[in-house]
């Protein structure tokens, strides 16, 4: 009985806690990590902090201001990698989710320290362009989680999947490997791909209204799909690479009956709590109460939408994986690269369902843990 209650716990704490507590770390220098702001990217935002937590003497946790905003001049990115650059007790940079600019943050803080390890996480840049300037990136296998999310589309009778990105999104050949892994699942399962670019709503804006417009935006495409008939009917599946219009998707969704499956990256904190009204918890140990909170609001609402959530906690796999494979280089372990990177992250996940793959002659891992949930 005891090892049963031992390794519940255990599980418990892996799921909705914090990977980070029970290892000792041993390193001259710090690790600093750059995160975008809670309301962005909140599983990002409360996994970062909790290593800092964890190891308060070894972090460095920087926030960034709202990435989907456009700023002028400098972006703040490329600012806070130099500063960190120039201080001597920093030995290395984690990107906890490399958005726009960390490309040239990375290579602007190499040139002020060449020692620096770096490791950037699920990259919003060139994915190649940054590999080539970090020690190792670590980015969702979209060909899993396609597989996963196109089935579950299909299950609740999908005959559309639509999926929304914009011009600049779609030079990343990042997004362009997930649409083109969506697009090949879907004519796998016989279901219809639609792929709609609107004209950039952030371009020319340097503030909220970027977001605002962003969320109209989505639904007047809905509306122009609907009027030329390149989608009919209610069953249709809606996906949009955007963050900014996940909770849109949701009341779209609720609104003309459709499917809301998963979040543009696979995480617990998708629009169903913001369309719901369920708050964000403190920190990654709110999670399962989170979970459960959302799930009983969508199941409490009469809708004739297709509701889904990601109960995995992905983004805390990978971020908790680059600060140990950074914290194994500092240290000098003796591991390869492509040992040391999918052993922490098969330790992070815990999951005999999780896999990680290597881009053969490459710093790149993917990796991917089916867990989408019919919530109704």
């Amino acid at each position: 009985m005891f090892r049963r209650i031992t390794a519940f716990l255990l599980a418990a704490c892996f799921v909705f806690g914090l990977c980070a507590c029970g290892r000792e770390i041993k390193t001259e220098k710090k690790i600093a990590i750059i995160t975008a702001p809670k309301d962005e990217y909140p599983e990002d935002y409360m996994s970062a902090k909790a290593l800092y937590e964890a190891y308060p003497d070894t972090v460095v946790l920087k926030e960034l201001p709202d990435t989907r905003i456009l700023h002028p001049g400098d972006p703040e990115i490329m600012t806070i990698s130099e500063e960190l650059a120039t201080q001597p007790d920093v030995g290395a940079i984690i990107y906890s989710r490399a958005v726009r600019f960390s490309s040239a943050s990375i290579l602007r803080a190499k040139a002020v320290n060449p020692d620096l390890v770096i490791a950037a996480v699920e990259p919003e840049d060139d994915i190649d362009t940054i590999a080539s300037a970090a020690d190792f990136v670590i980015a969702c296998d979209w060909a899993a989680a396609a597989k996963e999310i196109v089935s579950a589309a299909k299950a609740a009778g999908a005959e559309y999947f639509v999926f929304f990105s914009y011009p600049r999104m779609s030079e990343n050949p990042l997004v362009v490997n997930e649409q083109n892994a969506f697009e090949k699942e879907c004519k796998n399962a016989g279901i219809s791909f639609v792929a709609d670019f609107a004209n950039d709503p952030g371009s020319g804006y340097t503030d909220e209204t970027g977001i605002v417009k962003a969320k109209d935006v989505i639904r007047e495409r809905l509306l122009y799909l609907r009027s030329k008939e390149r989608v009919k009917g209610e069953k249709v599946a809606l996906f949009s690479a955007d963050v900014t219009v996940q909770q849109t998707l949701v009341e779209l969704s609720d609104e003309n009956g459709m499917m809301y499956i998963c979040p543009e990256f696979p995480g617990i904190f998708s629009g169903l709590g913001g369309a719901y009204g369920v708050s964000l918890p403190g920190g990654m140990n709110g999670a399962a109460d989170y979970k459960a909170a959302v799930k009983e609001a969508v199941r409490a609402k009469d809708t004739k939408a297709g509701l889904y959530l990601y109960g995995f906690p992905l983004m805390t796999a990978f971020i908790n994986a680059a600060f140990y494979g950074v914290a194994g280089i500092l240290q000098g372990q003796a591991d390869t690269l492509a040992d040391s990177i999918t052993s922490e992250l098969e330790k992070a996940a815990k999951s005999r369902r999780f896999t990680v793959t290597q881009n053969e002659a490459t710093n790149i891992f993917y990796g991917y843990c089916p867990a989408i949930e019919k919530v109704r």
